[in-house]
């Protein structure tokens, strides 16, 4: 009974969408949620005098529900993605930084599914969610975490070899219930990775030692400029690839209800006096994140104005 309550009124949109089917359950279903690393809100919604980083992705949320004023629970990755599966404060499920493990005892949202018939899987991007270091694969009967890029505890995916991942466990699914969970990495540093030509900017040793130079306030101004000229260009990148995944759960939606949420765990901060990344700060650049909600129940072309939370 505590299971069944903790998914109608905590779990909350993935919950809600789950129960949708049990009342419906005119075809299969499918319950697809993507997670979008340092993804900012304007890059997807675009901004003052500033159009979207992501048309292809934001032609998706456009059909479906919008949320403008939507705040995550912290700054950092692993933390916020506990927060998703758990619908608990970080103080409640413990994981307050990268590193720590969601503890067994916390049900998450893929053992309730699972529990109720689902198939669970999984694609993630980065060394930080991966299994045994989050311990994010409770209640996933599969989890992709094959990277490529980057060293030891900085390894990570590019957008193309995860959609190529997604591809394969699309053609792989089975049950007449599935939920999926991609996770995307490319707005994170280093930016310009993308490119192919070098292995990208990471911006903090490089702003420090402009700083130690004595560089003018224009010159910085110039590096700051660069960085989000790079980091856009890796949002494109994710752009073009996850369209693909998007395109591929339109054609087959014929054949399941799909309940689509795309969201971010935290955006990425290039106003505030040269401090980069989004550890410890709680800007709207850090903490409003995108979320987009699309499905056969979910009104089209809907914007919800009122503040909400990840909670």
């Amino acid at each position: 009974m505590r299971k069944i309550v903790f998914m109608i009124l905590a779990i909350g949109i993935i919950g809600t969408v789950a129960t949708i089917y049990t009342l419906s359950g005119s075809k299969p279903t499918r319950i697809v949620l993507i997670t979008l690393d340092t993804l900012r809100y304007d890059s997807m919604m675009g901004g003052k005098d500033q159009p979207t980083t992501m048309p292809l992705s934001r032609a998706v949320g456009d059909k479906g529900l919008i949320f403008t004023r939507f705040y995550t629970a912290t700054s950092t990755t692993q933390p916020t993605h506990a927060t998703k599966f758990t619908a608990m404060h970080p103080w409640q499920h413990g994981v307050s930084r990268n590193g720590q493990v969601l503890d067994v005892k916390h049900t998450t949202v893929a053992e309730i599914l699972k529990e109720n018939g689902f198939t669970t899987s999984a694609v993630v991007a980065s060394f930080p969610v991966t299994s045994k270091v989050s311990q994010f694969d409770q209640g996933f009967d599969r989890y992709d975490e094959t990277f490529t890029e980057g060293r030891k505890e900085s390894k990570y995916a590019l957008a193309d070899q995860i959609t190529k991942s997604i591809m394969r466990q699309l053609d792989t699914a089975e049950g007449d219930k599935q939920f999926f969970w991609f996770h995307y990495y490319d707005p994170h540093a280093p930016y310009g990775d993308t490119s192919g030509q070098f292995r990208g900017f990471t911006p903090k040793p490089q702003l420090e030692r402009a700083v130690q130079r004595g560089e003018s306030r224009k010159q910085l101004n110039q590096m700051v400029a660069k960085f989000r000229q790079y980091y856009d260009m890796d949002v494109k990148y994710l752009d073009q690839h996850l369209h693909q995944v998007l395109q591929r759960l339109e054609v087959e939606s014929r054949k399941y209800d799909t309940h689509l949420i795309i969201t971010s765990d935290h955006g990425e901060s290039f106003e505030h006096d040269y401090w980069f990344n989004h550890r410890d700060g709680l800007w709207d650049s850090v903490v409003r994140v995108p979320l987009l909600i699309r499905g056969p129940t979910v009104p089209k072309g809907k914007t919800i104005q009122q503040q909400v939370g990840l909670v």
